[in-house]
């Protein structure tokens, strides 16, 4: 293998790993998926996954996001 190719492979392989670690990164940041969904949820969705997860006397209250 000639130096050249030599050089181009490892360069492809520390880009990979590079945009490995930053993808690995935002998926920490971001954290877990709580529902996946490509819109909103609904209210019952959210109360079968916290019943799934193994929570009992689920209460959900809305809100609008805003402290007052």
């Amino acid at each position: 293998m000639s130096y050249r190719v030599l050089m181009w492979v490892i360069a492809a392989v520390v880009l990979v790993a590079i945009v490995t670690v930053i993808d690995l990164a935002k998926e920490r940041e971001d954290g877990p998926v709580f529902i996946a969904s490509n819109g909103p949820i609904t209210e019952d969705q959210v109360r079968q996954k916290l019943l799934t997860d193994g929570w009992i006397n689920v209460l959900i209250r809305r809100g609008d996001g805003t402290s007052r």
